[in-house]
């Protein structure tokens, strides 16, 4: 494929496309980052 066809493309995504990459990069954000528990564990200095 050409550089242009490339960047034709790139300039032509779809917002059904696009919707489907943001929730592809939620799904797996959410699978890989934890998030932090309501209540700090005991002993914390944060509170």
């Amino acid at each position: 494929m050409s550089g242009a066809t490339k960047a034709f493309q790139a300039a032509t995504v779809s917002d059904d496309q696009i919707r489907g990459y943001v929730k592809e990069y939620v799904v797996y954000s959410d699978r890989q980052n934890k998030v932090a528990p309501i209540a700090p564990p005991k002993g914390c200095p944060f509170k």
